[in-house]
């Protein structure tokens, strides 16, 4: 691992060959642009949707205006492809949950710092416990760059607070310097954080939620793999097409209620910050 790495902070791991790495944004990104390029299909970034209007029935089909602040689309199918912000539209309210996961970046290493941390100029390491650290270093578009991934909460509102991220952003320079001692000086250049969504029965949020609507949401912390197959499925459904992965598919139960959303907050987190804890020098 002090090979691959550059550091001996690990004692052990478990190699799984085979896998990749994706630059996520590059990828939905260039996705897009070919879908775009080799499809009559058009996107429109920037343009989220504030509201879903019932325009009535028309040719026999019931109608729904997709409203923007710059504009409208009607459709007789609709799909919600939003995950925990399906509840926004009024559909599986007070059963989803949404948790907040957080990431810093380090700035650009220079040559040295990369000479001097040595290893392979880009790996990944998954924490053995789930409230440890994500590391990976990544290199090509943006330099070569560390990547420190911890900390959780559970947001009701969809928001992180800005304390919150402070926290955060003092965490994930801890777990930095504790495992990166040769690169002192290097400082993290970005921190973010991400919604996950989920349900207490770990099932999607899926099917015609009204006529016409259809719910593609609750990937349960697995967007690429879980996001795209529930997609799959949910245009296949509208379509009539049985092509891929309808066929395999059993309808699940639907999500869970939750409990009121105070006692939710207080119970989620306190949870989470006790995993934390627990987790020791993974975080």
């Amino acid at each position: 691992m002090k090979d691959l790495t550059g550091i001996d902070y690990y004692i052990n791991g478990l190699w799984t060959p085979g896998t990749a790495m994706l630059q996520p944004a590059l990828y939905i990104q260039s996705l897009a642009d070919g879908v775009s390029k080799h499809s009559n299909v058009t996107i429109y970034e920037n343009s989220p949707v504030i509201d879903l209007i019932d325009e009535g029935m028309h040719g026999g089909e019931k109608i729904w205006k997709a409203k923007t602040k710059m504009g409208s689309i009607s459709s007789s199918k609709i799909i919600l492809a939003v995950n925990g912000m399906v509840e926004r539209f009024g559909y599986f309210e007070n059963r989803l949950m949404t948790i907040f996961t957080y990431s810093s970046m380090s700035r650009k290493l220079t040559s040295n710092e990369s000479n001097i941390l040595g290893g392979s100029k880009e790996w990944g390491l998954t924490s053995a416990d789930a409230m440890g650290s994500s590391v990976r270093r990544i290199s090509g578009i943006g330099g070569d760059r560390i990547l420190i991934r911890n900390r959780w909460s559970y947001n009701p509102n969809m928001e992180a607070s800005d304390s919150f991220m402070i926290s955060a952003a003092k965490s994930h320079s801890s777990s930095f310097n504790a495992r990166f001692s040769s690169l002192d000086g290097v400082t993290m250049e970005y921190c973010w954080g991400g919604r996950l969504c989920l349900s207490l029965n770990n099932v999607f949020a899926q099917g015609e939620v009204e006529e016409g609507v259809y719910s593609a949401c609750c990937q349960n912390g697995l967007g690429t793999a879980k996001g795209t197959a529930i997609g799959i499925i949910t245009a296949e459904k509208i379509s009539g097409a049985i092509s891929s992965l309808v066929p395999n598919f059993v309808d699940e139960e639907a999500p869970k209620k939750l409990m009121p959303k105070a006692i939710m907050w207080a119970g989620v987190n306190a949870y989470l910050g006790w995993k934390e804890l627990m987790s020791g020098k993974e975080k």
